[in-house]
């Protein structure tokens, strides 16, 4: 039963983490559209020199737009949890809402991790003047 729970929150913060994050980053590259579509037109570039522009942006994008999109994830799970009356039923079971946040943590835990590794390699080395 436990392992079934932890799937099901599990995949209730799946959803709303994948939407803003993507939500978030087209935002976060709004910023940069001009640009891209002046080096798309203009200069002539291709679409994969582009792609590779926006692909070098993107760690610098998800070190603030991930863990963003995980409070937001977490926020709407339980929300719409607890608008389904699902956490009463949870709660009337028996279960404290510490043994609810669990795959909480599990996940939160996944995306301190992944934004630690963007943070201390992915960003350095997709910026403009590294160091060699």
């Amino acid at each position: 039963m436990p392992k079934i729970l932890d799937r099901y929150i599990f995949t209730e913060l799946l959803p709303p983490f994948l939407v803003s994050l993507a939500v978030l980053c087209f935002v976060m590259l709004t910023n940069r559209l001009l640009f891209l579509v002046e080096l798309l037109v203009s200069k002539g570039l291709g679409f994969d020199a582009v792609a590779n522009v926006v692909a070098h942006m993107l760690p610098s994008f998800l070190v603030l737009t991930l863990p963003i999109a995980g409070i937001i994830a977490s926020v709407s799970a339980f929300s719409r949890l607890s608008f389904d009356k699902e956490l009463v039923a949870m709660r009337a079971m028996g279960l404290s809402l510490y043994r609810l946040t669990r795959p909480v943590l599990v996940f939160a835990m996944l995306v301190f991790g992944l934004t630690l590794m963007l943070a201390q390699w992915g960003q350095p080395w997709t910026s403009p003047c590294r160091r060699w």
